[in-house]
């Protein structure tokens, strides 16, 4: 059995470095794109989410490369918050009025024939 050189175990050492540090890189990659993936996913259901998301791209999102990038996002995001105030209710009747009602649109169910 061959013994290893000192210079052969340093470099069986840095190789294997090397493909730890590899490793942790990649690992990091995709940590980053399954929460990034969860977020995006979350800011389109959530509103509220979706215009905290907003903020915080807009704030701490600054080279104009990057911007670039997450220019679609941020729109989505701005549609998603627009679309949320067009379904919120209308502010309450002012005192003195009824509220709206639409009671007169209501119809009765068939009945089945007996």
């Amino acid at each position: 059995m061959a013994r290893r050189t000192i210079d052969q175990k340093i470099a069986l050492l840095q190789e294997q470095l090397a493909k730890t540090r590899e490793k942790k890189r990649k690992d990091d990659a995709r940590q980053k794109i399954i929460v990034g993936g969860a977020v995006i996913a979350r800011s389109m259901s959530d509103p509220n989410f979706a215009k905290q998301l907003h903020g915080i791209l807009n704030a701490d999102i600054t080279r104009p490369h990057d911007q670039e990038l997450i220019n679609p996002l941020l729109a989505a995001l701005q549609q998603k918050m627009e679309h949320a105030k067009s379904e919120e209710l209308p502010p309450p009747a002012p005192e003195g009025r009824k509220p709206l009602t639409f009671a007169h649109l209501r119809r009765p169910l068939p009945r089945d024939p007996e």
